[in-house]
């Protein structure tokens, strides 16, 4: 539904005027849920939630003490949206219910008016369906704006390069302090990383897209139809988004699905791929194939790609789709399954054993125009911990792809690390620019793993700038069947020295009470049938870094996080889509974060500036000499990007993961962020 010229916003209707809102019983669904919650559990959640007790991964018992309300806003806009974005919506209820033995809306009682009855609580899904009282809010048309005095941030980083730096500098070093919130959007769950175009913030959730006037915050329209977990991109007059197996396209305008796109608006061409290669298939969540990326547009072209490793996926997807009608323009899978797919001669001898699973692609890609290559990153092998049945370094798992932006054919790879078992996947988005390197100018991409290294490479060639060796590591493991690779490819500065890793390869400091007694192992030991604490975790995540072009610097958001794993056998017994990272992999103590400047050109870290808490969104520069980035924990930061001098920071009260952004209208420049997965916090500097 869209709706653009009035919107109802549904408030709740208990205690007004004698009325209550009241669940069904729960007698008989209850026991159907408890049954086919019991079998949903055991395949997708079971392997890291039974019996362990990290906050992360909180225990079956554990989450008992939590209404199926809170379960099921997890599992749908929360922290395990990626993994709830892989069931049904029936599964996601049932298992919301079999975990805490309460029917879904059976929770506390809500006092009613005068207090003298009581009616259940509802989840917020519910109430939106169930009120009838209903308040009429008027939309706001489309702001005027100046394209001279305007710019926007039209895709997920920015640009095609996904460098996230903004040639902005009315908000600068010398007047961050002035900033002020300008003005705030509630959304009910979004964690995404908003896009502004013509003056008109387009904010994905995972319920709805709404467009709002940049300026101030208030709604020009909103699409209940569509959404996103991620976030969206803008190409020639259309929002592309994508969520569970659908792609859509809406009008910028006016948000109505464009009727030439797919069926009304909506392709369904990831089901037709799967289904093509898979005629057994019913649906790809069968299977725990979904999209969990923010698309990237580039002439035409959507390019999305699908995640879930730990799904047990058989290869990762990245599709490239016509724009105007969302057919298929060609194909690659993370991990090549037979002769027929691109890459397959290359990457066939990788795999041994039988298992040739995992390799989400879940990284907005970077794209290159002057060469037409689009530049990618590509995650874990599935099983995490357990190799024993995919002997080799898997191809092409945690690693660069570059491949022809038109056609999808493979120009070159390079993998971070060989036969991952400790997670370390090539999750971030990379990001490209040219740097000058022994005089001449050089071509470069780059992206940081999980591990705390950063991988930079001549884009042209796939060759690193400076040197990278490979480097013996341990090999003695308890998991039967088990070949780890003796070898890991670790960055070193153009001096031949160690790169300075993002966060420590040693395990430091106090653990939590349920990890101190365990063995803390040296980096790349492979995990222990019992378990040990190893370093770091993520030591970078997700978001992008970002490269400033006049400092000839790139900043990379860190964390320290020692973790806790074990390794759990489990050979070639996975299905296709059970949820499983053959292990527990529970933080080990409190996370800490950082932000780090690197010089590309020799591989040698400029400055380091220490946050609160652990980033995960990574970071945003402008010509303001700034340098942006956010935390887990809630607070916005700017530094300085010469020296990383905290210049200014902001509390907004709950946790950051959406990267921040910042665009101009009319003359005025704005930061946004989202905070808490319900609120986009706009600022500007304070006028007199």
């Amino acid at each position: 539904m869209v709706r653009s010229g009035r919107v109802l916003l549904v408030t709740c209707a208990i205690g007004i005027g004698g009325a209550h809102l009241r669940s069904h019983p729960a007698s008989q669904s209850g026991v159907q849920a408890s049954v086919d919650g019991a079998t949903v559990f055991t395949r997708r959640c079971a392997s890291c939630h039974e019996g362990t007790a990290d906050e992360r991964a909180p225990s079956r018992t554990a989450l008992r003490d939590r209404t199926p309300e809170q379960v099921l806003d997890a599992l749908t806009n929360g922290v395990m949206t990626a993994q709830g974005s892989t069931l049904t919506d029936k599964e996601r209820r049932t298992l919301a219910e079999f975990l805490t033995g309460r029917a879904l809306g059976n929770g506390s009682a809500v006092a009613g008016r005068g207090g003298s009855e009581t009616a259940q609580e509802l989840s917020p899904e519910q109430l939106r369906l169930a009120t009838t009282r209903d308040t009429a809010v008027r939309l706001v048309p489309l702001p005027n704006i100046d394209r001279a005095t305007s710019r926007d941030w039209p895709l997920h980083n920015l640009d095609l390069a996904n460098s996230r730096y903004s040639p902005l500098k009315q908000i600068n070093a010398s007047n961050i302090k002035s900033v002020a919130v300008k003005w705030l959007y509630h959304t009910r769950n979004s964690g995404s990383t908003p896009i502004v175009v013509d003056g008109v913030m387009y904010v994905a959730t995972s319920d709805q897209i709404v467009a709002l006037d940049a300026t101030t915050g208030r709604p020009t329209w909103i699409n209940t139809e569509a959404s996103s977990g991620r976030g969206a991109a803008y190409g020639d007059g259309k929002i592309y988004v994508a969520k569970d197996a659908r792609i859509w396209a809406l009008d910028a305008k006016t948000g109505k699905p464009v009727e030439g796109f797919g069926k009304k608006g909506v392709s369904y061409v990831l089901s037709d791929v799967l289904k093509a290669k898979y005629p057994q298939l019913e649906k790809p969540a069968d299977w725990g194939y979904s999209f969990n990326m923010a698309p990237q547009y580039y002439d035409g072209i959507i390019i999305v790609g699908t995640a879930l490793s730990e799904n047990h996926i058989p290869g990762g997807l990245i599709l490239g789709v016509d724009a105007k009608s969302g057919s298929l323009l060609w194909k690659f899978w993370g991990v090549p399954q037979g002769p027929g797919d691109e890459g397959w001669e290359i990457a066939k001898d990788t795999w041994m054993g039988g298992v040739r699973h995992g390799g989400g692609i879940w990284a907005t890609p970077s794209v290159d125009p002057e060469s037409g290559t689009l530049h990618m990153t590509i995650a874990n092998p599935s099983p995490d911990q357990d190799g024993s049945a995919r002997k080799g370094i898997n191809l092409f798992t945690n690693g660069f792809v570059a491949l022809d932006v038109r056609t999808g054919k493979i120009k070159w790879h390079f993998q971070q690390v060989h036969h991952d078992i400790w997670d370390y996947d090539a999750g971030q988005q990379p990001t490209l620019f040219d740097i000058r390197v022994g005089g001449r100018m050089v071509k470069a991409v780059a992206a940081a793993n999980k591990n705390g290294y950063i991988y930079i490479l001549n884009r042209e060639t796939g060759q690193p700038i400076n040197p990278i060796v490979e480097t013996p590591v341990p090999t003695k493991s308890e998991v039967p069947g088990e070949e780890v690779w003796p070898t890991q490819p670790i960055p070193q500065t153009a001096a031949g020295k160690p790169m300075t890793p993002t966060a420590s390869q040693e395990v430091k400091g106090e653990l939590y009470p349920q990890h101190a007694s365990y063995p803390r192992l040296p980096f790349y030991t492979p995990p222990t049938l019992k378990g040990a604490v190893h370093a770091p975790r993520e030591a970078v995540h997700y978001g992008s870094s970002s490269f400033n072009p006049a400092e000839g610097l790139l900043y990379v958001a860190g964390k320290e996080l020692p973790i806790f794993l074990t390794a759990i056998p489990v050979g070639a017994t996975l299905k296709n889509g059970q949820f499983s990272t053959a292990g527990k992999r529970e933080s080990a103590a409190p996370e800490a974060g950082n932000v780090s400047a690197y010089n590309p050109a020799t591989g040698e870290m400029t400055w380091r500036t220490l946050l609160n808490g652990g980033p995960s969104a990574g970071t945003t520069t402008t010509a303001g000499n700034l340098v942006f980035v956010a935390d887990r924990q809630g607070t916005f930061y700017a530094l300085d990007a010469k020296t990383g001098k905290l210049l200014w920071d902001f509390y907004t009260g709950a946790a950051i993961r959406a990267a921040q952004i910042t665009y101009q209208v009319n003359g005025v420049q704005y930061l946004t962020v989202a905070s808490g997965g319900n609120l986009v916090m706009t600022f500007a500097l304070q006028t007199r």
